[in-house]
């Protein structure tokens, strides 16, 4: 039996998927472990860190929970996204729309905060404000810290303050200042 070329090329095509598949699962495996390693070190300044719940469907990464965490939060959730590097077409796909690996955190505090405020980086990577609060403070966090974010907002209903990030060029900052700096943006 002797096959055609589009027989071959189905094959390979198959074949590439499969190592992608492989390689891609290894290499997310392997950043989980220092992802987890990482966030659970920097988390355990601010308070006891537990295990959080799985993350649905078929997404990459993990979650935690730092409960009665240090002022001024009350509650942190850490959830970190990696890239689907599984299946190579969404990989591609996720790389064409600019993203990464993500940090998510919802972060409950003590009180509502009094003004609702939120920036957000569209799509020519500029930062646009919304909201009651002053943008001078924002400015000043985003100058030191914005390569990172990708939004950021306080809210009146929990969690209070959300912030979603590119979990890299976090974790190129050894000491982890951007979460005493998120601290200091708290009314």
């Amino acid at each position: 039996m002797k096959l055609s070329l589009e027989q071959w090329l189905v094959i390979g095509f198959c074949a590439v998927l499969l190592i992608g598949y492989i390689a891609g699962y290894y290499y997310n495996r392997q950043q989980a472990g220092k992802i987890h390693g990482w966030l659970r070190s920097n988390l355990e300044k601010w308070g006891t860190v537990a295990l959080g719940e799985k993350l649905p469907g078929m997404v990459t990464g993990g979650r935690l929970l730092v409960q009665n965490s240090s002022k001024p939060f009350r509650q942190i959730e850490a959830v970190y996204l990696l890239a689907p590097r599984e299946n190579l077409i969404f990989w591609f796909v996720h790389l064409l729309q600019g993203r990464g690996d993500e940090l998510v955190l919802r972060i409950h505090l003590p009180n509502v905060p009094k003004q609702a405020m939120e920036v957000k980086r569209n799509w020519r990577s500029k930062f646009v404000y919304h909201g009651e609060g002053t943008e001078e403070q924002w400015k000043a966090f985003l100058a030191k810290h914005g390569q990172a974010f990708i939004h950021m907002a306080f809210r009146r209903e929990a969690p209070h303050f959300f912030v979603r990030a590119r979990l890299p060029l976090l974790m190129s900052d050894s000491s982890w200042t951007f979460l005493a700096s998120l601290a200091e943006l708290v009314p």
